[in-house]
């Protein structure tokens, strides 16, 4: 499956949104933080998936997307042939009081900030819109993510989703994952 625009839409649909272990357990009882992951159904909202608060895979992932972050910036400061799409996730203030995590392709970035737009449409972040341009903290990334010969490297998160998605769903990200996180051709 050739990487194209619709279906980097769709992968980058997937969007956390963590509204905290006690407002979950509240609203389904399972302890559960909800998150906007999933394909776009055409109407501009993704499908939520339900990631238990206590999933040791995606702490994990999250903190090993940080720790390779300066893998990431250097291949975006000075691209190899054949890549684009740079891509980080960030975890951002909700309106219901939790996090909501969203794409956004970088446009540029200090030590401490990163500058892109909002890739995908969020769901609980009140005055930020799919496509606006914003900068926030270095610090908010919680992934990130590069187009590389029609196969989608980084995604640490996503590859953790796959088991909470809609078998259809982790077929068509499957297909487009890179075999492993990272490039082995990189530093």
């Amino acid at each position: 499956m050739r990487v194209t625009r619709p279906v980097l839409m769709a992968l980058t649909a997937l969007a956390l949104i963590a509204t905290g272990p006690g407002a979950m357990a509240q609203a389904n009882g399972k302890g559960a933080q909800a998150t906007g992951q999933g394909v776009a159904d055409g109407s501009g909202q993704a499908p939520a998936v339900m990631v238990p608060t206590e999933d040791k895979a995606m702490t994990a992932a999250i903190a090993e997307a940080r720790r390779t972050l300066p893998v990431f910036w250097r291949m975006y400061d000075a691209p190899p042939a054949g890549t684009g799409n740079y891509q980080v996730n960030v975890a951002l203030p909700s309106d219901s009081g939790g996090l909501e995590y969203i794409w956004i392709e970088v446009k540029g970035h200090t030590p401490t900030t990163v500058t892109g737009r909002i890739d995908n449409p969020p769901d609980h972040l009140h005055g930020m819109a799919y496509n606006q341009v914003i900068t926030v903290s270095t610090d908010t990334i919680a992934d990130w993510m590069y187009v590389k010969d029609d196969k989608l490297w980084g995604n640490f998160t996503t590859r953790v989703m796959l088991k909470y998605s809609p078998p259809d769903v982790a077929e068509q990200m499957n297909a487009v994952l890179s075999p492993t996180p990272m490039d082995s051709g990189r530093p």
